[in-house]
């Protein structure tokens, strides 16, 4: 695992590498192509796929994003990789119309996603303020309360003056608390699903 992990941060590093010479046009698109090809992305077959070069580029751009990402300073940090989907909820899956086989694939998806959420102080704070409550109180203190909606405050700050704040922060705020929100609804179909078995 962990060889296979330096690996795809190499790969990642080098894909950053090529897209800034190819922006800084140090590299043709296709010697870009051409190292793109080498390192193990088939942008061959996604030109044929999609038409274009810059299509295939933008293929890579999140993959970009995600470097940039990962590199930016952040507070506490939780990396997860969840388990794939099982043979057995892509068979149950089969045997739903097309929009509800999406729908099954989707939510399993969806679960391993939630599954793998670690809730910090920030998310139990914004929970209870969006919910006018104290359900989580004992997971915070008012300290954190205070340095939280400083911090809220600060990220309105650099927002356009023009838009409305309170509708950003409560946007913010839901941001913050929708994945408490989100693990309880996952706990709550646990329990039912355990209740009906």
């Amino acid at each position: 695992m962990n060889a296979l992990f330096g690996r795809d941060i190499a790969l990642i590093s080098t894909t950053e590498s090529l897209l800034k010479l190819f922006l800084a046009k140090r590299l043709t698109r296709n010697k870009t192509l051409l190292r793109l090809n080498r390192i193990g992305i088939d942008a061959k077959e996604d030109v044929t796929k999609f038409g274009t070069v810059e299509t295939t580029l933008d293929l890579i751009q999140p993959m970009h994003s995600i470097v940039m990402g990962i590199r930016q300073q952040k507070g506490d940090v939780h990396l997860n990789f969840g388990l794939p989907i099982t043979p057995d909820e892509i068979e149950l899956a089969s045997h739903c119309d097309k929009n509800d086989r999406y729908q099954a694939i989707r939510h399993a998806v969806d679960d391993r996603v939630i599954e793998g959420y670690r809730l910090w102080k920030n998310n139990y704070i914004a929970y209870d303020m969006v919910n006018h409550s104290y359900k989580y109180s004992d997971l915070y203190t008012p300290e954190d309360v205070e340095k939280f909606t400083n911090y809220v405050e600060q990220q309105l700050d650099k927002v356009e003056k023009s838009l409305n704040r309170s509708d950003l922060r409560d946007i913010f705020l839901k941001i913050y608390g929708n994945p408490v929100l989100s693990k309880e609804q996952l706990m709550e179909e646990k329990a039912a699903a355990a209740k009906q078995q």
